[in-house]
């Protein structure tokens, strides 16, 4: 059975890339946008949003990006609060103008960038279910890890840019804060038992008793792991980590982040 997919994230797609949904996608999300005041409210915090990206990556001359990213490989990028990069105007961000009921669920806690070119991360408050929703734009290579280190949490960054955080016990100065965002380096799907070389980092799968093991050796600060139902993080400890499975699943699959 395919796996559903959240509204929020096709009410992203339909605004980035709507040939990329289905016929019957698209339909479902134009019923939403027409009936739902909260649906329209999301899709103009979409819009902005791409057009704050776009206006961050106008400042990076053609070719840079594409120069770092060969002299550096793949690093971790350093994030901080990111300053005002929308000209002065009657735009602002779709989170500052929503209807009450949208703005009452979800609070704009701090927006996240790097050197110009760098990816934009969004942290946003649901009060509903008392969690931190994190928005990355901008980083080709996903899934990913986002850590924050005065939050002590490190989670995965989905195939759509997507992360979740659990809300801090204690204050936080959201303007101070600062995050390391670890792009996947490589990636290794394993249909059974065996073992790879990812980015200088040994990786071993193997099954044991009535479930399976990924075993990691080496100098990476994350692996990501999916066996289907989600992604999981593994942090290395020293030079090794390793993530047990409940179950064996069909396939895993393997990501590696400096």
């Amino acid at each position: 059975m395919a796996r559903q997919v959240e509204p929020e994230i096709l009410i992203e797609t339909y605004v980035r890339n709507r040939p990329g949904l289905t016929a019957e996608q698209a339909a479902f999300v134009e019923r939403l946008l027409r009936d739902d005041p909260a649906a329209r409210a999301m899709r103009d915090f979409f819009v902005a949003f791409h057009r704050e990206l776009e206006s961050v990556s106008r400042e990076v001359p053609e070719g840079v990006a594409q120069f770092a990213e060969r002299l550096f490989r793949v690093r971790p990028i350093a994030l901080s609060r990111a300053r005002a990069t929308m000209p002065p105007g009657p735009t602002v961000l779709a989170a500052h103008t929503a209807p009450l009921p949208l703005r009452a669920r979800h609070r704009l806690l701090v927006a996240l960038s790097g050197r110009p070119g760098d990816p934009v991360v969004r942290l946003l408050e649901d009060r509903d279910v008392g969690t931190i929703r994190a928005y990355v734009i901008g980083l080709e290579r996903l899934p990913a890890v986002l850590s924050v280190p005065a939050l002590r949490q490190a989670v995965a960054v989905d195939e759509y840019g997507r992360a979740e955080l659990q809300r801090p016990h204690e204050a936080v100065e959201w303007e101070e804060l600062t995050a390391l965002l670890h792009p996947a380096a490589e990636h290794r799907e394993f249909e059974g038992p065996g073992d790879a070389v990812m980015d200088g980092v040994q990786v071993r799968y193997s099954h044991e008793g009535a479930g399976a093991t990924v075993r990691f050796e080496g100098p990476a600060s994350y692996a990501l792991v999916s066996d289907a139902p989600g992604l999981r993080v593994e942090r290395f400890a020293g030079t090794a980590a390793r993530a047990d499975l409940a179950y064996r699943p069909r396939a895993v699959s393997v990501w590696i982040c400096p």
